[in-house]
């Protein structure tokens, strides 16, 4: 029994200073690149921008490499209850994906989840240009999205925590919209974190998945798919 709690301690320990090495290093970048910037006398305003961004991307980055750190380290048989943990029904808000009912879909949606990338946008920046094909969907896990109409340049929406950019990109339909077919612009209204997954990694899993799934999906792409002529019509230079 000591032998045990003296172990448990350890790896506690262990994970503890993990965490404050990983703080030490951020508070470090961040010191550095002020200390640059007041150098340089970049204004004061900027200067906080920029460390925020600084900082929020710091985070961001570490987030994606401690979940490709931790899924290489353990053995594959404990890799789909981590997946299910980590996806934890997100995918469930999808407007196609949360309809599936075959069965094995919800590995399936753990192993997209698994296949996500956590990537960041500063304020002001764009996800998403709808003059363009959209070759990939976002998770927003932090921060606001502006949704503008590219004919008009009015906004639409705001999207924030929970929402999709590009929802249907997967099932073929290549218009960054927040309705279907309609085009817009979403561009950063704050510091944004979100889950990206391209259309590559979307058949990747689908070409393992179980066969009642991949039936499934089909009949989702049938129906969103654009024609060529469609395709033509809206992307036309």
């Amino acid at each position: 029994g000591t032998f045990i709690f003296g172990s448990l301690l350890s790896e506690v320990e262990t994970a503890v200073e993990s965490i404050r090495h990983t703080q030490r290093q951020k508070n470090q970048i961040k010191q550095q690149v002020s200390d640059y910037l007041t150098t340089e006398g970049v204004p004061s305003y900027l200067q906080d921008r920029i460390v925020d961004w600084v900082e929020f991307n710091y985070v961001s980055t570490h987030k994606q490499t401690m979940q490709d750190n931790c899924m290489a380290l353990i053995p594959s048989n404990m890799k789909p209850n981590l997946l299910g943990n980590l996806h934890n029904g997100k995918l469930r808000r999808h407007p196609v994906l949360k309809r599936l009912r075959a069965p094995g879909h919800d590995r399936f949606l753990n192993e997209l989840w698994g296949r996500m990338k956590t990537v960041a946008f500063c304020e002001d920046e764009m996800l998403a240009d709808g003059s363009t094909e959209a070759t990939c969907l976002y998770f927003i896990q932090l921060g606001r999205v502006r949704v503008m109409d590219i004919n008009n340049q009015n906004k639409v929406t705001t999207l924030e925590r929970g929402d999709f950019v590009g929802a249907h990109s997967i099932f073929g339909n290549p218009i960054w919209g927040y309705e279907l077919g309609v085009a817009c612009d979403f561009i950063a209204e704050s510091n944004v974190q979100c889950s990206r997954l391209t259309i590559e990694e979307f058949e990747a899993v689908l070409s393992n998945a179980d066969p009642e799934v991949v039936e499934e999906v089909d009949e989702y792409f049938r129906q969103y798919t654009l024609s060529d002529e469609q395709m033509e019509d809206i992307f036309a230079p």
